[in-house]
């Protein structure tokens, strides 16, 4: 199996793992909108958090909307390494929210679309150009 391919899979388990379990600890447990009231928010944002955490997760699963689930995913990592870095708090969350980050930055890398050049076959296109400026239809006779 190839090593691209290798990595992709592994992609898309461990970063869909990551916001499901994040996600779950602040949907099932106290400690999360405890930790939420603490740094000044309203206890409820602990469950939108979490919920937005869990959607990342689902998007991400999905090769047709993991671009999706990897804006949502880094938008979530970015509040949260925010609050981290304003309440001097780098040890507590800051190796997994970069981890995180990094893996949703690698699996919208992998799905972004290959340039049309490339789907089409280069070579292809060149001549469909040539027989554009030629005039020329790209239908056979």
């Amino acid at each position: 199996m190839e090593s691209r391919t290798v990595a992709r899979k592994v992609l898309h388990g461990v970063a869909p793992a990551i916001f499901v379990v994040s996600g779950l600890m602040k949907l099932a447990t106290r400690e999360g909108p405890d930790q939420f009231e603490r740094w000044g928010y309203p206890r409820w944002w602990a469950w939108v958090t979490g919920a937005s955490e869990l959607a990342a997760a689902g998007l991400l699963s999905d090769r047709r909307t993991a671009l999706v689930g990897a804006g949502l995913g880094t938008a979530v990592l970015s509040g949260g390494l925010s609050t981290h870095l304003r309440e001097r708090e780098l040890g507590m969350m800051l190796i997994p929210a970069l981890t995180g980050a990094a893996l949703v930055a690698s699996v919208a890398a992998w799905e972004r679309p290959a340039p049309k050049a490339a789907r089409q076959g280069f070579p292809a296109q060149l001549d469909a150009e040539r027989r554009a400026l030629e005039g020329v239809s790209n239908r056979e006779p």
